[in-house]
């Protein structure tokens, strides 16, 4: 009898591993997967909606500061009645990179900056194109120092970068013009840039949780999150019933061994006690390796840890499952009195 219920402690356990093993490399299998497919997003990069972060962002930390930090507004503008998406942003979106796509539904890619001809813009007049676009306005690949009117006003190409993209093909303009030739410059299209090493760290430190979970990064992004939880889920449910079906074969084959009460040696109250003890603490590790893993999907498991540390206290209560045993065995006790 102790045997078979050593055994099937085993099991559940392995599959309990398994399943854990489950949580941790499903968002590393479907990163791999989405990579393969042509998504590409920096690893160190982060950005979010200007209007989410001064929402949800509540008394952020701006003491933290990134290697790079930037604002920018989408915008769109008709030169020779053609119209052009327009990037207004300083120097340092240079340093950072851009995403592919703002309202994609699909991962959105996050590349850096590949210039092809000059650099980028030190002048209140110069712009930077892509190569697509100087196709477009200049017939050649070329077209630095060449000058174009938008607005009424006279800017020089500064720079032409790759083409990496076709929804990238935009014109960057400083960021300082956005209110002389703008046409739009609602928070709604304002977008704050993020780039450091240690990423979800810095996020972590400069707006908590709120900001890993708004900010889009290489992990957090819609598709992928919901492909992960969608694979995590079935496999909970795999999960579940190897455990309840382990658990019906080993007790239809064990041997019925009925031991009176009378004859039944009781159990001492400290062995009682340490091997429940021993079980809690083992169910307190597994659903906190669990809840590591889930919180580490959109982020690390550094800033999942940070996170313990900073709301520790919220979890004193687990600490009650411990007099859980001791009332069990008191009780037990008062029931075996009154019988006798």
């Amino acid at each position: 009898m102790k045997k078979q219920v050593l055994r099937l402690i085993l099991t559940i356990s392995i599959v309990a591993i398994i399943y854990l093993g489950v949580q941790m490399f499903t968002p590393i299998i479907v990163l791999e997967y989405y990579e393969q497919n042509g998504y590409s997003f920096l690893d160190d990069v982060a950005y979010i909606n200007e209007a989410h972060y001064q929402e949800h962002i509540v008394d952020p930390n701006e003491t933290v500061i990134f290697e790079n930090e930037t604002l920018i507004h989408l915008d769109y503008l008709s030169i020779n009645e053609t119209q052009f998406d327009v990037v207004f942003s300083n120097q340092d979106i240079f340093d950072i990179g851009m995403m592919s796509d703002f309202f994609s539904v699909d991962p959105i890619s996050f590349y850096p900056f590949d210039f092809v001809h000059g650099s980028y813009f030190i002048d209140i007049n110069d712009i930077v194109i892509t190569e697509t676009i100087s196709l477009a306005l200049f017939g050649v690949s070329n077209s630095v120092d060449q000058t174009v009117v938008i607005d009424d006003a006279i800017f020089r190409v500064s720079g032409v970068l790759k083409s990496n993209n076709s929804s990238m093909d935009y014109i960057y303009i400083p960021l300082n013009q956005v209110d002389v030739i703008g046409s739009d410059v609602s928070l709604a299209l304002t977008y704050r840039l993020f780039k450091h090493d240690n990423i979800y760290s810095k996020l972590y430190e400069r707006g908590g949780m709120n900001l890993v979970h708004y900010a889009t990064s290489q992990k957090n992004q819609s598709m992928i999150q919901s492909t992960t939880k969608l694979i995590i889920s079935v496999g909970s449910i795999v999960a579940g019933f190897a455990i309840l079906g382990i658990a019906n074969i080993m007790n239809k084959h064990k041997k019925q061994v009925i031991v009176s009460n009378e004859h039944r040696k009781p159990k001492r109250f400290i062995e009682i006690i340490v091997k429940s003890y021993v079980a809690i603490t083992i169910i307190i590790v597994y659903f906190g390796a669990i809840f590591l893993t889930n919180f580490s999907v959109n982020a690390s498991y550094e800033v999942a840890f940070m996170y313990l540390r900073d709301n520790i206290h919220r979890f004193d209560a687990v600490l009650y499952l411990y007099l859980i045993p001791v009332f069990i065995y008191a009780i037990n006790k008062v029931v075996r009195h009154f019988k006798h």
